[in-house]
């Protein structure tokens, strides 16, 4: 599949930002929100694959260097000492995550699809590491205090996640008791 799209490019190249791998696998404004399961997209049988790091869903104030981490080659720059950030030896796989950044999974891939033009990775997560600081009751999130970013393909923009506005299996329980009450 990257032979066909990216032409002259490392197969781990393929992975290293988002619009890069959307790119890629020919995703475009069009499929977002598409099922899986339809036209044109299609889940095929794929083959087993290496290990990757994922890097960190990272705050609001590391975006500008999540944003550059995704545009910028590793292979042609130093992108740690560009940002100075630091690298930091995975565990689990064989990627390095970045220390300053208060959430990092380890992933490793465990099936590739070939999907017509596009590629569906499914992994497994070896490892969470979550900064001391944004957790609680143990090792709970604080989701609020993570502040992860969302990037949206259609709009290529990042947003933040906000507060809490429910507690899930709680809410619906009115309606499951009353119904819902049309005025």
């Amino acid at each position: 599949m990257y032979q066909r799209r990216r032409k002259g490019k490392k197969e781990l190249e393929l992975t290293n930002g988002p619009g890069k791998l959307t790119k890629s696998l020919g995703i475009v404004k069009e499929d977002y929100g598409r099922a899986m399961f339809e036209y044109p997209l299609f889940i095929a049988e794929g083959k087993e694959t290496g290990s990757i790091a994922v890097g960190p869903r990272i705050g609001i104030h590391n975006s500008r260097e999540a944003d550059y981490f995704g545009m910028v080659s590793g292979k042609k720059e130093d992108k740690f000492a560009k940002t100075g950030l630091t690298p930091v030896k995975s565990d689990f796989v064989d990627a390095s995550y970045i220390r300053e950044f208060p959430f990092n999974l380890e992933c490793k891939i465990i099936q590739v699809i070939e999907i017509g033009l596009h590629t569906q990775f499914i992994g497994e997560v070896m490892d969470a590491k979550l900064d001391d600081t944004l957790q609680e009751n143990g090792n709970q999130p604080i989701i609020e205090q993570i502040k992860p970013l969302i990037y949206a393909t259609d709009s290529k923009n990042y947003y933040s996640i906000g507060k809490q506005i429910a507690s899930a299996f709680s809410i619906g329980n009115e309606i499951g008791k009353e119904g819902i009450k049309k005025s």
